[in-house]
């Protein structure tokens, strides 16, 4: 367990003197219906059914508003309210106070001495992680430099300077919220291999690093055809790292924008039928993926095989206690792509929480479009919180009856409505195709 941990004290309203203590990774709704972790009284003036959620990465904490009727406030800055239903957000340090309705909620951040000296900036606060670093960031109120940046370390790589002993960096193949991916050549072997680099937010100590890539090594254990095979792993500095095969035929996504739309049943269907096979294999050796989505579903050319990456990467990145909230933020899942449980109670996301999220991506290989809608109110998390899955029928009516009923029963918003686990929707698809 964690010796780091963050406390909401409520302050004043209706709750005063009630306290919610973190410790690890989570995610607290504050707001009027009972499913709120915080659940304010229903008559409490200016606070929405879902008002705000906070995001926990001791010492890192977020604060993001979901359309509040009034909006919610920090300290004497105003985060959001509901105009266009745009997600708006904040880091929060040390002292804050968070105001939603009539309700004020004081953010105390606890770390051993060592670590909490580590944390404090130069102007008294204990920074935001999102904005830590080992060298000494500025919280925002005042502005320090950075003096090692990683951007410093990106030009050594993309320029084919020595940043990842045994590998020669060709060209960047992407980038997203876990960090950068690099099309490299292996020194040994001169073969072609995809490495992704990872930034921890914070400062990186023995015990981190250690822990992190005892992780890594665990689940770079898993060998089957359906999960992309991992390599190397190692580590700079806050920089992780860790080459794995390299998949030329891109992810699903990148199949369907070729396509220029939709896949047919007889092509969607059999690509995730396979790439199940690579799901119940990890669930069955104890490991849950938790960001499946079209992304991370690569295909290894010319056999267009489907194989999952990324297993495990958020968790072990966590548990090593080097996430910050760069990656809690957005690779508890790409909300387009996570069942609910998962967005409220992402500690305790199980096997039946990647059935929804492969569901949720042949219904989108199929149609085009994600369960919740992807139009509309630009704010994924509020969608995941408050909106039904649409029935596929309605977004792609060709598609067959038995094949639609297959899909809307994975994508179930309650957990016990799904199918229990990855072979029985692999079994389900099979029967319907």
């Amino acid at each position: 367990m964690r010796e780091t941990r963050v406390i909401l004290t409520v302050l004043t309203g209706p709750l005063a003197g009630h306290r919610l203590c973190f410790d690890g990774p989570a995610t607290c709704v504050v707001g009027r219906q009972p499913d709120c972790e915080l659940q304010l009284p229903s008559d409490e003036a200016g606070v929405s059914r879902r008002h705000a959620a906070f995001d926990f990465d001791p010492p890192a904490v977020r604060v993001r508003d979901l359309g509040g009727v009034n909006g919610t406030w920090v300290n004497d800055r105003h985060v959001g309210e509901r105009t266009d239903g745009r997600e708006t957000e904040a880091d929060l340090a040390h002292d804050d106070r968070v105001v939603v309705g009539e309700t004020v909620l004081l953010v105390s951040i606890e770390a051993p001495v060592g670590v909490e000296r580590a944390l404090r900036c130069a102007c008294g606060r204990i920074r935001p992680a999102t904005r830590q670093h080992a060298d000494g960031v500025g919280c925002g109120e005042c502005a320090q430099t950075v003096r090692d940046t990683p951007a410093e370390f990106d030009a050594r790589a993309e320029h084919g300077l020595d940043a990842f002993p045994g590998h020669r960096i060709v060209r960047v193949l992407g980038a997203g919220g876990m960090g950068k991916v690099y099309l490299a050549l292996e020194g040994a072997t001169g073969e072609q291999v995809a490495l992704k680099v990872l930034l921890s937010q914070v400062a990186v100590d023995e015990s981190n690093r250690r822990g992190f890539l005892r992780e890594m090594e665990v689940a770079g254990a898993l060998e089957h055809p359906n999960l992309v095979r991992r390599r190397v792993v190692g580590n700079q500095g806050r920089t992780f790292w860790f080459s794995m095969d390299y998949c030329p035929g891109g992810n699903l996504a990148d199949l369907v924008q070729r396509r220029g739309g939709p896949l047919a049943p007889e092509e969607a269907v059999p690509l995730i039928i396979a790439a199940l096979e690579g799901l119940a294999f990890m669930h069955e050796r104890g490991f849950i993926h938790r960001d499946l989505k079209p992304q991370n579903i690569l295909l290894d050319d010319p056999m267009s095989r489907p194989m999952l990456a990324d297993f495990g990467l958020a968790k072990s990145f966590e548990q090593a206690g080097l996430t910050g909230l760069t990656v809690t933020g957005s690779v508890r899942g790409t909300p387009h792509f996570t069942p609910r449980e998962q967005v409220t109670n992402y500690k305790y996301v199980k096997p039946v929480s990647d059935v929804w999220s492969m569901g949720a991506t042949l219904y989108y290989l199929l149609s085009g479009d994600v369960p919740r809608g992807s139009t509309g109110v630009d704010n994924p998390m509020l969608r995941a919180l408050t909106t039904e899955p649409t029935p596929l029928v309605r977004r792609a009516p060709r598609i067959p009856t038995p094949l639609c009923e297959v899909v809307d029963r994975a994508v179930a918003t309650d957990p016990t409505e799904r199918f229990p686990s990855a072979r029985a929707l692999q079994r389900a698809l099979e029967a319907a195709l």
